[in-house]
């Protein structure tokens, strides 16, 4: 384990540089820059969409050809993204299991647990997603959009606790990899709140959770961290 962390931090370094690269092809693609209900990207708007006006409003701004795109964007949001989030946080609560602090054990497999969850529940809003795109030109059907918004709040709602709990890999610690805990804490709160008020903060806490990947790696492979982490195996 203690030679696979490093390697496990340069991983997520350039996964950091992968997904950054992806996000700004997503906003060059982009027909607007500003959907309904205050959000910057049209799947957010589709998966978080607060009545069926304001998801007709997103699909009309996509048209045809963004229908399409959105079509596209869902099979390689199941195929990889979704695995992908799945086994980086998974890796974490793994990791995390090997702490000698308190429940450290028990947090790593919560943090499993949450994020298998989360996965669950973000094929089942992709489906919904997938089916309110179906219904162009005409309107998804109330209960669909209703569906849809609940599966997504749900995922974000379990990503975000996953996340919360997995900072304890770093948050005990008193020199500067711990303020990776308290980013990442932060940061998960911050979604918290942005899936039971504000959903556009949702974006904002996603955004941040991605330069936290860049943080997480940085400390993995950084010689300090896993020569005073404490494993509970033989070095």
């Amino acid at each position: 384990m203690g030679k696979l962390i490093p390697r496990f931090g340069i991983v997520l370094q350039i996964l950091f540089v992968v997904i950054v690269v992806s996000i700004i092809y997503q906003w060059k693609t982009n027909l607007s820059n500003s959907w309904p209900d205050g959000f910057s990207q049209p799947t957010v708007a589709l998966e978080l969409a607060s009545s069926v006006t304001t998801a007709h409003q997103t699909l009309q701004l996509l048209g045809p050809q963004g229908v399409k795109r959105q079509h596209q964007a869902l099979i390689a949001d199941s195929i990889a993204f979704i695995p992908l989030y799945w086994v980086v946080l998974s890796s974490l609560g793994a990791i995390l299991t090997y702490r000698r602090i308190r429940f450290a054990g028990s947090a790593g497999i919560l943090v499993i647990v949450l994020v298998t969850a989360a996965a669950i529940f973000d094929y089942r809003e992709n489906s919904g997603i997938a089916k309110i795109l179906g219904a162009y030109p005409n309107d998804p059907s109330f209960a669909l959009v209703e569906a849809t918004r609940t599966a997504s709040l749900t995922k974000w709602s379990l990503i975000f606790a996953a996340s919360a709990v997995s900072s304890l890999l770093f948050l005990p610690r008193a020199d500067w990899i711990g303020l990776v805990g308290v980013y990442q804490f932060v940061v998960a709160a911050m979604g918290l709140i942005g899936v039971i008020s504000r959903h556009t903060i949702i974006e904002l806490a996603t955004a941040l959770m991605t330069i936290n990947l860049l943080l997480i790696g940085m400390s993995f492979s950084s010689k300090r961290y896993y020569r005073d982490f404490y494993w509970s195996y033989a070095s």
